[in-house]
């Protein structure tokens, strides 16, 4: 094996750990929730955001499986199927309106709010 194909075979492997990780965090995210008046909210939602951010189009495995195993865990299976495309799409759209944001200071914060901003209206 070349050492260019040691190279990307370690890339693939990284991002399959990294994805593993961020799914992880998601679901203790999603698990720990926080009561509020109307219900409750949980962390889920910020880790996606920041799986995102840091991993690109890739945040839509962990977003997906970390969601979708939180509503497994919950007690709500009939959810699992549509958590697990919009928790996914919500991770994809952050990450490319996001990709925008690299390299830059201050416009780059506004394209990064509004990444999440647009991946939130995915939920609704």
């Amino acid at each position: 094996m070349s050492v260019n194909g040691r190279t990307e075979k370690r890339s693939q492997l990284r991002i399959i750990a990294e994805c593993g990780i961020l799914a992880a965090l998601i679901f203790i995210g999603t698990e720990l929730r926080i009561p509020t008046a109307l219900g409750y909210m949980n962390l889920g939602d910020a880790v996606i955001l920041i799986a995102a951010y840091f991993i690109g189009p890739f945040a839509f495995f962990p977003a997906a499986i970390g969601s979708a195993l939180g509503d497994l865990i919950a007690g709500y299976p009939v959810y699992i199927a549509p958590t697990f495309v919009i928790k996914g799409l919500m991770g994809l759209t952050a990450s490319l309106i996001m990709a925008g944001s690299y390299g830059k200071k201050a416009s780059g914060i506004l394209i990064r709010v509004a990444g999440g901003i647009a991946a939130e209206l995915i939920i609704i």
